[in-house]
């Protein structure tokens, strides 16, 4: 989430879908001990990003990076997407099936994948695929993750 003293949409000076530069200033902890970035905007505003889902971008504090406002949802505040340092929408990466799980509701599988970059991702399958290799577009990021659909 974000924040700036008084205001009820704290990422309110920004507009949705635009792409900003923010710098990380500090990292605190909320009262329940987890960790956060402070980053501030150009306006000097203050917007709280998980460690917990960008700690793998390498931040610290007095770099830059560009993000991106956006919306979770219909009625959610705006908050900040940083952009990703290996993946960006719209790209298509090969992953390697690691293993398969059958869903419960035998509607599927969920999938065990790794990239190039060496992440793990899970993502859901019809049926057991042909090959150990899948092509998959990134279709956004959310959270710090890559969103992806496999392209058959």
């Amino acid at each position: 989430f974000s924040k700036k003293k008084g205001d009820d949409d704290h990422a309110i000076n920004l507009e949705e879908g635009k792409t900003y530069r923010f710098r990380i200033e500090r990292t605190e902890k909320n009262a329940d001990e987890e960790e956060y970035f402070v980053a501030s905007d150009i306006h000097g505003g203050e917007h709280l990003l998980n460690v917990r889902y960008y700690g793998h971008y390498g931040f610290a504090i007095g770099d830059t990076f560009r993000g991106r406002v956006i919306r979770y949802g219909a009625g959610k505040r705006k908050t900040i997407e940083p952009e990703n340092p290996w993946y960006r929408p719209g790209e298509i990466i090969e992953v390697t099936l690691a293993g398969m799980t059958p869903l419960g509701t035998e509607e599927g599988f969920m999938a065990e994948v790794f990239d190039s970059f060496g992440f793990s991702h899970n993502i859901f399958l019809e049926a057991p695929p042909v090959s150990s290799t899948l092509r998959c577009r990134i279709l956004k990021m959310r959270k710090g993750r890559p969103v992806f659909e496999v392209l058959t």
